[in-house]
């Protein structure tokens, strides 16, 4: 199964999912900053590209590095490439660079190559090598490999609108971006045009009808809405990332909601109820709670 979310609930607020890629013909060269980390990196590591695979010096690091994760935390390096699929790399043509100090690995990334393209998967690092960028690093060599090889793109995933933890990968060129099919330039990116502000939109239009009502309500955001595209057939879960809350029973963990399904311009009032079998979830997207966040969701629900 593949899922592709356009938005992420993160630090308390709706944040959309902007995809990007490089054209790597119009990839400029790298700036003065960036050839200093990329030659100082050069110079004090050993750097090799090879075929990827998962060792237990790479599941130590990658522990390590999760506090530096934003949304869902996998438990391990596997889980995060692989799921629970047994057929490990055999679909994939997976290649890593390592950064070694002697003998010691301190950062890796992954990226699969594809017929005209590169995607970049993960960068690990150690923490003790921040002074180094090695995140950038490792994305400047992914980019060398891209052009020695002639590959057309390059993709390193997306950014955020309403964070700067993704920005540096535009530092390294000029991006497109995906829009609804096609791929435009960055530069001409339309922010009030994308699904997270549309959503919101919609809401503060509902809102209004019950402010003029004099109805109660409040906003809460849903960090779990990805669930609802994997359908529990009997109760399936709620699948939209931010309602307006009418009525609240937490002894009983029912709640009415109103939620705006932007796929059919539509807004459903209905009864949700929390799951706290699912609370195992929870602790493994520990990073997409706000702890001091009132107007998010703390347990998984699923429609009645």
């Amino acid at each position: 199964m593949l899922f592709k979310a356009k938005v992420l609930c993160l630090d308390g607020q709706l944040n959309n999912v902007i995809n990007i890629r490089l054209d790597i013909k119009k990839q400029d060269d790298f700036t003065k900053k960036q050839k200093k980390i990329y030659a100082l990196a050069k110079n004090s590591f050993t750097i090799k590209i090879q075929n990827a695979i998962i060792t237990p010096e790479k599941e130590k690091l990658y522990l390590n590095h999760q506090a530096r994760f934003k949304g869902y935390i996998y438990k391990t390096l596997s889980q995060f490439l692989f799921g629970e699929s047994p057929s490990r790399l055999n679909i994939y043509n997976t290649k890593e660079i390592c950064v070694y100090d002697g003998e010691q690995l301190v950062a890796f990334s992954f990226f699969d190559l594809g017929k005209q393209s590169i995607a970049s998967i993960l960068c690990v690092f150690d923490s003790q090598y921040s002074k180094y960028s090695l995140g950038h690093f490792t994305m400047m060599e992914e980019i060398t490999y891209a052009k020695e090889h002639a590959f057309k793109y390059y993709y390193p995933g997306y950014i955020l609108d309403q964070s700067n933890t993704f920005d540096y990968k535009l530092k390294m060129g000029k991006f497109d971006y995906y829009d609804g099919g096609k791929w435009r330039s960055y530069e001409s990116i339309n922010y009030e045009n994308l699904d997270g502000n549309l959503i919101i939109g919609r809401l503060k239009e509902y809102e209004s009808k019950l402010i003029k009502e004099n109805i109660e309500h409040k906003w809460k955001y849903y960090p779990y809405f990805s669930l609802g595209y994997f359908q529990d057939i009997i109760h399936p879960f709620v699948k939209s990332p931010i309602h307006l809350v009418l009525e609240e029973d937490k002894d009983e963990g029912r709640y009415k909601i109103v939620e705006y399904d932007i796929e059919t311009d539509y807004f459903n009032i209905t009864e949700v109820i929390e799951c706290p079998e699912y609370d195992f979830i929870l602790k493994q997207q520990d990073k997409l709670i706000n702890q001091n966040d009132s107007n998010q969701w703390e347990k998984v629900l699923r429609y009645k």
